[in-house]
């Protein structure tokens, strides 16, 4: 079978499209930061009991974990297709595939927390507020725009650049390549509260 025929057929369909659309998402957000409100970290306390997600994996936000877990799904479904293909008949093999979807999704997410493992420490937002404060330090904003829940801007420090979420006031028009200020550290939504200078 033609590898673009298994790409595109069941099971491997069923997670190559959500991995496809993951994918572009990350990318996206990498280029634009829009979708950081969008797919936050997850809290697994409010969102899924402990049992049903591996360790670590929550510590990592889905924008970039679930681009994992597809692409390792869409793998493992590719490879069983590939083997199972033909030595079942086609009624077996569409009863084990459907069986093997989510089976292949719940491992997947193991595989990837066990991935990312060495990354978690980046995503540690506790860390990254700890140690350096930026309250009254000028800044460049980053994204197109700035509003009262979506933003960024770069503070630069010697050679060294760090990114930073902001907000400001909705009355306020702020824009890539604007110098700002920062006033503020709001912690409930981990965000600086920036105004123009």
């Amino acid at each position: 079978m033609d590898v673009w025929q298994t790409f595109f057929a069941f099971p491997v369909v069923m997670t190559a499209i959500p991995f496809l659309l993951f994918l572009l998402l990350l990318l996206f957000s990498v280029f634009t930061g829009l979708f950081d409100e969008l797919l936050p970290s997850l809290n697994v306390d409010a969102d899924l009991p402990d049992m049903l997600l591996p360790i670590g994996i929550t510590q990592i936000p889905i924008v970039v974990s679930l681009p994992l877990v597809f692409f390792l799904a869409t793998a493992e479904l590719f490879m069983f297709s590939h083997l199972v293909t033909p030595l079942v008949p086609a009624w077996l093999f569409y009863t084990l595939a459907t069986l093997a979807i989510p089976l292949a999704c719940y491992l997947s997410l193991y595989l990837a927390a066990w991935i990312l493992k060495p990354l978690a420490p980046l995503f540690d937002q506790s860390r990254v507020y700890a140690s350096i404060n930026y309250i009254g330090m000028r800044a460049r904003v980053r994204t197109s725009r700035v509003g009262a829940h979506f933003g960024e801007v770069v503070v630069t420090r010697g050679s060294v650049e760090n990114q930073l979420d902001v907000y400001c006031d909705d009355k306020e028009e702020l824009h890539y390549g604007d110098e700002v200020r920062i006033l503020s550290f709001n912690d409930v939504t981990r965000r600086y509260f920036i105004t123009k200078q």
